[in-house]
C-alpha cells in the first residue's frame, strides 16, 4: 500500500489545507485545517511610554477576524501595575472590551474570547488597547495575536 499526502495551497496560508494521508488504493480524503487553534502575529508596539497620569493609547489598529483576540505584555519599566483596556475602532468612535484588566507582572498574556460581536461585516473587527500605570512612569511593549 502507497502513501500519498496532498497538499492545496490556495494563496493564503489560512486556507492551507491538508489532505492525507491517503492510501492510493481508496478514495476516502480527510481536510485537515493546519492553522485551527494557532495564534497568529499580528503586530506590535514597541517601547510605548506609560505613566499615572492617563490611559495612554496604543498606536496599532490591529485586524481580527473575531474569535478571540490576544495581548502579551512585555518590558513593563514604571515600577507599578498596568491597567490594560482593550477597544474596538469603528473609525471615529470606539467601545470599550469587557472590563479593564490590571496585571503585576511582566511577559503578562491577556487573552479576550468570543469576540464575533464586534465585528464590522467584511473587513473584521479593529482593536487597540490603552494602557495606565498605576504608578511610576517608564516603557512598556506589546504584542498582539488573533
Amino acid at each position: 500500500m502507497r502513501l500519498k499526502k496532498v497538499i492545496l495551497f490556495t494563496g493564503s496560508l489560512s486556507s492551507l489545507l491538508v489532505f492525507g494521508p491517503v492510501c492510493s488504493n481508496t478514495y476516502a480524503t480527510v481536510a485537515v485545517p493546519i492553522k485551527a487553534g494557532i495564534w497568529d502575529y499580528k503586530g506590535a508596539d514597541p517601547s510605548i511610554y506609560v505613566d499615572s497620569t492617563k490611559a495612554w493609547t496604543f498606536p496599532s489598529i490591529i485586524k481580527s477576524g473575531g474569535g478571540d483576540f490576544q495581548v502579551r505584555i512585555n518590558n513593563n519599566s514604571t515600577g507599578g501595575n498596568l491597567q490594560v483596556i482593550l477597544k474596538e475602532s469603528d473609525g471615529s468612535t470606539s467601545e470599550i472590551v469587557g472590563a479593564p484588566t490590571e496585571i503585576s507582572s511582566d511577559g503578562k498574556i491577556l487573552t479576550w474570547r468570543n469576540l464575533n460581536s464586534y465585528l464590522d461585516g467584511g473587513d473584521g473587527a479593529e482593536f487597540f488597547i490603552t494602557v495606565k500605570s498605576s504608578s511610576g512612569k517608564g516603557y512598556v511593549t506589546a504584542a498582539y495575536y488573533d
